[in-house]
């Protein structure tokens, strides 16, 4: 990889620092969930709290790989674009994690509109996607360098992955909003805590879908291709 050395190490760095930082801000929400839902359903507590772990150990395998690359390695030029441990913290734990947040989305989205082919078809997407995402890891498991992930079939298949995440994320917001805008009553009070729940599912979603595609273009574009500027995102996009 012949970019500059401050487009591969930097991005690495504060990929890592924005991971922690929203890392943070999870946790902060995983507390005010315990305490202002403890007669929650089971089975949503123990999802909450299996993502929250499972983010946790996302930002430790972040965090030791930039150990291994900043600190054990220190000095060595090849060691900022070796595989490391990316290929289990990235696309595999990444797949894992949107799997189960977009499949609870399909549940919510059946609540509303009992309709199972639209909750079926947003979970047969997400479990699409999930599949290529962890066969992409394991398929990249073997591999040296950051740039082998361009030949060979793994490129499609998180073509598939990334793409097929953005668009789901971006179905659910749209099947969400129109099933919250129906549900409007009239009451002030009512309306108003639909409107803000619309804001929160839209923002969401547009948000995770255009640091997906913001990924795929940094690693394809020709200015941007020999750099890892398409770390930033790809070690965030799980906490957004």
């Amino acid at each position: 990889m012949a970019g500059e050395l401050d487009l591969i190490v930097g991005p690495q760095l504060i990929g890592a620092l924005f991971n922690w930082g929203l890392l943070g801000v999870l946790s902060v929400q995983a507390y005010f969930y315990h305490v202002y839902f403890p007669r929650d359903r089971l089975a949503f507590k123990l999802m909450v709290y299996c993502v929250v772990i499972a983010e946790w150990v996302h930002t430790g395998l972040i965090t030791s790989g930039v150990l291994t690359i900043y600190c054990y390695n220190f000095g060595n030029p090849q060691s900022p674009i070796e595989m490391h441990n990316s290929w289990f913290a990235v696309p595999i734990m990444c797949s894992a994690v949107s799997v189960i947040t977009q499949c609870f989305f399909a549940w919510r989205i059946y609540m509303f509109s009992k309709s199972r082919w639209l909750a079926g078809g947003v979970v047969i997407l997400s479990v699409i996607q999930g599949t290529f995402g962890i066969a992409a890891g394991i398929m990249m498991e073997p591999l040296h360098v950051a740039e082998d992930i361009a030949h060979g079939a793994i490129w499609p298949m998180i073509l598939v992955w990334i793409s097929g995440a953005a668009a789901v994320d971006i179905i659910i917001a749209t099947i969400m909003t129109f099933l919250l805008s129906k549900s409007r009553t009239g009451i002030p009070l009512t309306d108003a805590l639909v409107n803000r729940m619309i804001q929160l599912i839209v923002e969401t979603g547009m948000l995770t879908a255009t640091c997906a595609i913001v990924m795929l273009v940094l690693a394809k574009a020709p200015q941007t291709k020999n750099t890892l500027l398409y770390e930033v995102p790809s070690l965030t996009i799980t906490k957004v």
